[in-house]
């Protein structure tokens, strides 16, 4: 490390000449990305579930929603019939819309002299006076295709479905805008716009979004200024501050310009890289300018401090920043493209920051004015409190000590029994937010707005006109809807049993495929419509569509697990079911994430217990060193399980990055204790010289992480806010167990190093 250092500087201006060249590059590759990418590409990726999906809304229609609530004083009235019919003519000329549904085109189905009469509602209400209108009203409200779904019980709710259409390529990112483009065509019709309510998948993904890209626009610039600002207060001065934000800077502009390079397509989830990685890097700087200043003070000149401290911290960050990449690249097991692809680039952006932290950052240094040596300029006095505070009750208290965290281990513990993790967007969102409240809306006189879609394949054309099929799909859709959560079951069966009571006839369904067919025809002849949602042109398939109250993605998914249940009793073993749907697909998808997750979080313990024992040259001490290591991750774990029902599975990503990050500090200590235990047989006395060489450095490197990380807290969507609030807390859990528990576990002889045979003359004061 110590010839790449002094070559780099010998050769500084080539170095710095090629490190421009690839800035300019990276900048240019980063001008080429597209904020563009399928949700399904994202999550879902090319999954055989995720391909039979899409064969079957090719076939009936796509299940991707935008439900749209109306909030009115008489439905019938024309003025309102109007103003709905000029929305509805709006929203078919955007051009992502399939097709729209309201009570407007919802039919009646009426028995008469003869047959059946089949009338739209709008129809009804236009040919009726008021005095009939009112007559009318409680039949619609009550009528099948009507009530729960296009009105509430009172009428003075209104709902419309807006269907896009079938693309599974569709880009995530323009979902805001097309929403807007929605709630504008009910705008432009007359609607008030506080009259006007959204739900759906689509909706929710679009708010999410909305607040990704606020995370890039907003908090970056913000991160960065906190960061910058808390230098300036650690160091007193502008040196470090110029060379942190100059070099971490390079370090993002690289690692985009790497990851468009791969893929121009920058997804929501890249929307946090930025800071991320510029967290990262400063620490790097930090412990290498924390050096370079105890170098200078004790008495070095400034290009041999700087070729000292760099190769010591250059060997001493290798280790942190390894873990921290195994910790990244560890992402890339979870089983979706969007994961995978973050994994890599977080991984390269941590490699990039060390890269340059040891080759940019000293040939700065050198290039700018030697710093000030006054102590109270370069040390904080608070830092250096804490410091020695950690270090007198470790060293005269170290049982009380481990009690006290034997303690938190076992409260924590009760929490993580609690444990239960889900996914659902919506509660992702602030809770006194547009989403949640519109949720509520819905929730209150609709049926749910979760779905699931089931197709059942007769297996030969026509097998869905057979009685016997028909039958068993109806005792299907009776046992559907006594699930807990299921609002709503419909489909062909639905519309034959209607037509069927409405000709009076005997029984629930037609007892001949005959008389089946019959009811069919007439229904098409007497101007019915839809039919083409619900069965195929062949008479082959069949389509359920099941509306759930349930918008978290495991509560989807299980009810999709419950339904197929259903089917393997009711239906008949020659015909073939699938239960399906976004909301279905992304529930299991989330098993997937959360057993990716955890392998991931296994690797990446394993791989850092195996890489601590050869740092240290022993398993005993490298398997204790996962202690401290662990516990910001059980505490985490312990808060979530005390504090919310339902634990948001973005945690397990939390607890992946504090595991990478985390350990750092671990490293450090443990390094120069290393170096410390064989100058000094005394565990004490290395322990009293690990804190001085090592402390600060640990204590200010976690300032700075955690001060880094707090912006985030101010994000109103939850999976931002809790790197701001969550992982900060990890990394204050993982600092004070590296400066209290481990010098505890050594003082008691758990993780005490005998001399290896390092010289004893080492004279290096680089702190670590």
């Amino acid at each position: 490390m110590r010839q790449w250092i002094i070559w780099n500087l010998r050769h500084r201006r080539l170095v710095m000449s090629m490190v421009a060249l690839c800035t300019v590059l990276a900048c240019w590759q980063c001008s080429q990305a597209v904020v563009a990418s399928s949700v399904a590409k994202l999550f879902l990726g090319e999954s055989e579930d995720y391909l039979r999906y899409k064969v079957e809304v090719a076939r009936f229609g796509s299940d991707e929603l935008i439900l749209v609530g109306l909030d009115v004083t008489d439905p019938l009235e024309p003025a309102t019939i109007d103003r709905l019919q000029n929305a509805i003519d709006e929203l078919y000329a955007i051009e992502d819309v399939a097709r729209v549904d309201s009570f407007l085109g919802a039919q009646r189905i009426k028995a008469i002299e003869g047959g059946v009469q089949i009338e739209s509602w709008r129809d009804i209400a236009e040919e009726s006076s008021a005095a009939e209108r009112a007559h009318i009203l409680p039949q619609m409200l009550t009528s099948t295709d009507v009530a729960s779904v296009f009105a509430s019980a009172d009428g003075h709710k209104l709902g419309v479905v807006v269907e896009l259409k079938v693309d599974p390529d569709r880009p995530a990112e323009p979902g805001p805008n097309l929403v807007k483009s929605v709630e504008a065509c009910f705008v432009g019709a007359g609607f008030r716009p506080d009259t006007l309510h959204k739900a759906g998948m689509l909706p929710v993904f679009a708010d999410v979004i909305e607040a990704s890209v606020d995370n890039l626009i907003r908090l970056f610039p913000v991160v960065t200024l906190v960061l910058l600002f808390t230098v300036f207060a650690l160091f007193r001065g502008f040196v470090p501050v110029i060379v942190t934000m100059g070099v971490t800077l390079i370090a993002v502009i690289w690692t985009f310009g790497l990851s468009t390079y791969f893929d121009p397509h920058v997804s929501i989830m890249q929307t946090a890289v930025p800071a991320v990685i510029l967290i990262v890097g400063f620490s790097d700087i930090i412990h290498l300018y924390s050096a370079y200043l105890l170098e200078l003070q004790a008495g070095q000149d400034q290009r041999e401090a700087i070729i000292a401290s760099s190769a010591e911290v250059g060997r001493a960050c290798l280790f942190p920043s390894l873990t921290t990449f195994i910790g990244f690249v560890s992402l890339s097991l979870v089983p979706t493209p969007a994961f995978r692809h973050l994994g890599l680039v977080l991984g390269f952006g941590v490699a990039v920051a060390l890269l340059l932290a040891v080759t940019a950052t000293p040939i700065a240094l050198l290039w700018l004015p030697r710093p000030p040596l006054d102590s109270k300029r370069t040390q904080s006095r608070a830092v250096k409190g804490l410091v020695r505070w950690c270090q007198d009750t470790a060293l005269r208290s170290p049982r009380w000590v481990i009690a006290a965290f034997f303690a938190l281990t076992v409260v924590a513990g009760v929490g993580v029994s609690r444990l239960h993790i889900d996914t659902d967007m919506i509660k992702r969102l602030p809770e006194q937010g547009r989403t949640q409240r519109d949720a509520k809306w819905f929730s209150e006189s609709f049926a749910g707005t979760g779905t699931v879609e089931i197709y059942i394949d007769s297996g030969t054309p026509g097998g869905a006109l057979e009685p016997a099929l028909l039958a068993a799909v109806a005792r299907f859709q009776d046992a559907v809807e006594t699930i807990v959560g299921v609002d709503q079951v419909a489909s062909f069966v639905t519309l034959i049993e209607r037509m069927h009571d409405a000709l009076g006839g005997q029984g629930r369904l037609p007892n001949s495929r005959a008389a089946v067919a019959q009811e069919l025809l007439l229904f098409e002849m007497r101007g019915g419509k839809n039919l083409e949602r619900m069965v195929d042109f062949d008479r082959q398939r069949l389509r359920i569509g099941v509306r759930l109250q349930a918008t978290a993605m495991r509560q989807t998914y299980d009810a999709a697990e419950q339904i197929r249940a259903v089917a393997a009793r009711t239906l008949p073993a020659k015909v073939s079911v699938e239960v399906t749907g976004l909301g279905a697909l992304l529930g299991a998808w989330l098993d997937q994430i959360l057993n990716g997750q955890l392998r991931g979080l296994a690797l990446s313990i394993l791989t850092i217990t195996l890489m601590m024992s050869w740092m240290v040259r022993s398993l005993r001490v490298g398997l204790w060193s996962m202690v401290p290591n662990l516990l910001p991750l059980w505490v985490l774990g312990g808060y979530a399980g005390w504090r919310w029902d339902a634990v948001d599975s973005d945690m397990i990503f939390v607890a992946m990055l504090a595991i990478g990050i985390g350990v750092d500090d671990t490293i450090h200590f443990l390094s120069r204790y290393r170096i410390e235990s064989n100058r000094n047989a005394d565990d004490r006395a290395a322990l009293k010289r690990t804190f001085r060489f090592a402390g600060r450095a640990i204590v200010m490197t976690t300032i700075i992480l955690v001060a880094g990380h707090l912006p985030f807290a101010s994000s109103a969507y939850f999976s931002t806010r809790i790197l701001g609030t969550l992982l900060p807390m990890c990394m204050i859990v993982a600092l004070v167990a590296d400066l209290l528990l481990v010098p505890a576990m050594v003082q008691v002889g758990w993780m005490s190093l005998s001399p290896s045979g390092l010289p004893s003359d080492a004279t290096s004061t680089t702190a670590v």
